[in-house]
């Protein structure tokens, strides 16, 4: 579900920096940059989703499916599957659309999992040879399908709505099937009179089967416990508010701004918790006004149960994915909806590309803004998607999508995934389509390479005396 309210508007000098964007990038579309092999394990690979829209005779519909990226070559396959995921009306047997949105590959590395919003499915493919992926099944829901999280070992995959939905979903992976279903119970209001209902909006799970949950509309996170069974347990609701100049409050007055978190990100540590939040304040003590962001911490104390630590304040942009490295020192974020105007009595608006940005991880609950990291994207968006994760980070590069499926296909007409060197935060486009019918790459999951095992037979020499 994409978020409304945002405002689109054209400027010349908006137009004037596509074309530029469009002259620097059109000549290096097919180009990819090629890594030493010493500095790889082997080709590992990206698994994306996508939304495009097909011409069937005098129907259009949506037919979505999955594409490869080999991360040694940045070359990308496929699509793959595209008739595979289609869904047809029971009745008049049309197609239907349908809009894949969140990845997520198993342990093993075997399956990927992927929600299919529209049509309330998750899909199930076996992933064991990219370039031959095979379908394996589908889980029907009954609510929107937009955000996934995997439980660390593989047992469960959780699924949350992208809209006003209070479910949360877990699924055995091994048996392809719902094994419960929590309803979030109704908690105070932020104004302390009332009670609202909560929402399910993105979600995440800690090694020790904390689940951290978004609630966008009630400007909250909410908290449950994963038993071995794939029971959830609710363990309670948490929340902050942030004032017009970015200051951190835990009491509500009529000046202040409800967090607005469309995202929850575990780190490795297992204690940190990330929260992006997407609600803005604006610092006006610069000539220049620029809209302003910030990212909840949160620590978990015990299973099932988190404090609120800090907030990392005066971000450029609204992060709407955040991953981490490997050994968890690093939190990447992918940022959009950036803009500032003059406050002079003729304003000059700018709108701020996309990008990549990072955190420091010093220890659990301790997070810094990193402003010497930070990759400008190329493209602009304005609006955020619940949950899904637009960021893959293998083996020193980020693969970065889009945080939206709202895109404007006159303003950037290529579609492209983004890679990041992490060394050195140079810009890499790798292209995917374009927008006349085309959406670009929305969820990414990583397949990492592993050698592929090989039986020979044994053989006997020599005299059986």
């Amino acid at each position: 579900m994409k978020l409304k309210g945002l405002r689109f508007v054209w400027h010349k000098n908006m137009l004037l920096g596509f074309i530029m964007v469009l002259l620097c990038t059109a000549v290096s579309i097919p180009t990819a940059t090629k890594a030493a092999p010493s500095e790889l394990t082997g080709p590992g690979w990206i698994v994306a989703t996508y939304q495009e829209y097909i011409v069937d005779g005098t129907d259009t519909y949506g037919a979505t499916g999955i594409r490869m990226l080999n991360t040694y070559t940045n070359k990308v396959y496929g699509p793959f599957l595209v008739d595979e995921f289609a869904v047809y009306d029971e009745i008049t047997g049309d197609r239907l659309s349908n809009s894949l949105f969140d990845v997520v590959v198993t342990p093993d590395y075997k399956t990927a999992i992927v929600s299919d919003f529209g049509n309330s499915l998750i899909h199930f493919v076996d992933i064991s040879e990219p370039l031959k992926p095979t379908y394996l099944s589908r889980v029907k829901i009954d609510m929107f399908a937009e955000d996934l999280a995997l439980s660390p070992d593989g047992h469960f995959v959780l699924v949350t709505d992208g809209g006003f939905a209070p479910h949360i979903y877990v699924i055995d992976v091994q048996t392809r099937t719902t094994v419960y279903q929590l309803v979030l119970p109704s908690f105070p209001d932020f104004t302390g009179e009332g009670f609202n209902n909560g929402y399910a909006n993105a979600v995440d799970i800690a090694p020790d089967g904390t689940v951290i949950v978004a609630d966008y509309f009630n400007g909250s996170i909410h908290t449950l416990l994963l038993e071995e069974d794939g029971k959830l347990t609710f363990t309670g609701t948490h929340r902050y508010y942030l004032t017009d100049e970015g200051e951190i409050t835990h009491t509500f007055s009529a000046d202040i701004e409800l967090m607005r978190p469309v995202n929850v990100a575990i780190a490795p540590d297992g204690q940190t918790v990330l929260v992006s939040n997407v609600g803005t304040y604006t610092d006006t003590t610069q000539e220049q006004y620029t809209k302003q962001y910030e990212v909840g911490v949160f620590q978990i104390t015990t299973p099932g149960e988190v404090e609120y630590v800090d907030s990392v304040i005066n971000l450029p942009r609204a992060m709407q994915t955040i991953t981490f490295n490997e050994s968890g020192d690093k939190a990447y974020m992918s940022g959009n909806a950036g803009y500032s105007y003059d406050k002079n009595a003729t304003p000059t608006e700018e709108y701020l590309n996309d990008g990549l940005y990072v955190l420091d991880v010093l220890g659990p609950g301790e997070v810094v803004f990193n402003p010497d990291e930070s990759a400008d994207l190329l493209h602009y968006t304005s609006s955020q998607l619940f949950g899904v994760d637009g960021i893959a980070v293998y083996e020193g590069n980020a693969y970065v999508s889009y945080p939206t499926n709202s895109l404007d296909g006159n303003l950037y007409p290529v579609r492209f995934l983004s890679v990041v060197d992490l060394r050195t935060f140079e810009l890499t486009q790798v292209y995917f389509g374009l927008s006349e019918n085309f959406y670009g790459p929305i969820g990414l999951g990583v397949r990492p390479f592993y050698p592929k095992q090989v039986f020979l037979p044994i053989l006997i020499t020599g005299s059986s005396e």
